[in-house]
């Protein structure tokens, strides 16, 4: 059924596609390697006084998003 899934995406007028693998790559991986490395760190935000790796949490949390809502796309796109 997964490669259904790819052919539907590919077939797609949008890029839900590329986007799903480029919000896993960028988004996911680097934001989950720039959160480790900042709590390494010790970083402190200037105006929360909170560890910057706290704020940036919110990179890999949004790639997870763009990946799950893409993945409900294609397969809305794979039922037509």
């Amino acid at each position: 059924i997964i490669p259904h899934l790819l052919l539907a995406a590919l077939r797609a007028k949008n890029i839900t596609l590329p986007q799903t693998v480029s919000a896993f790559f960028v988004m996911v991986i680097g934001g989950a390697n720039l959160v480790s490395l900042t709590l390494y760190l010790e970083q402190i935000s200037a105006a929360l006084q909170i560890q910057l790796g706290y704020v940036y949490i919110a990179l890999p949390l949004s790639g997870i998003l763009i990946m799950f809502y893409s993945g409900i796309n294609i397969i809305q796109q794979y039922k037509k």
